[in-house]
């Protein structure tokens, strides 16, 4: 079975020299230019990133085979025909198979639809409500 697809559309922070490993392996994979260091960027992006970053850990650890994330920069063809198709703002904003699609930073609503749609798919995940 294939797992749930997250795809997370993100300002341009991950090059701020913070998240996670595999964020900035993306970056990198993609061509987009990876910083050093923290300087130079507002503190609040900076925050953004971070929370971002081990928010996206946390749950590739808690749904290790039922969860694929994927980033896409907001500012990339891609992150606008995904903001204009699924109506993302503010962002992030996450679209999750495709379909359901939420902007802004409620993670736990977020998260809940993660867990749904594994429920929906016959995935056994941690904390999901059991079928009835």
């Amino acid at each position: 079975m294939d797992p749930v697809r997250l795809e997370i559309v993100v300002p341009p922070i991950m090059g701020a020299g913070v998240g996670c490993g595999t964020c900035r392996a993306f970056m990198e994979q993609a061509g987009l230019p990876v910083k050093e260091g923290q300087e130079g960027y507002p503190a609040e992006l900076v925050q953004m990133a971070r929370r971002l970053g081990e928010w996206v850990e946390r749950m590739r650890v808690q749904y290790p085979e039922g969860l694929r994330v994927e980033l896409v920069d907001g500012l990339s063809p891609l992150g606008i025909w995904k903001q204009i198709r699924h109506g993302l703002r503010p962002l992030p904003g996450f679209v999750l198979d495709g379909k359901r699609a939420l902007a802004g930073w409620d993670l736990e609503r977020v998260e809940a639809l993660i867990r749904e749609r594994m429920v929906e798919l016959g995935m056994a995940c941690q904390g999901a409500p059991s079928p009835s």
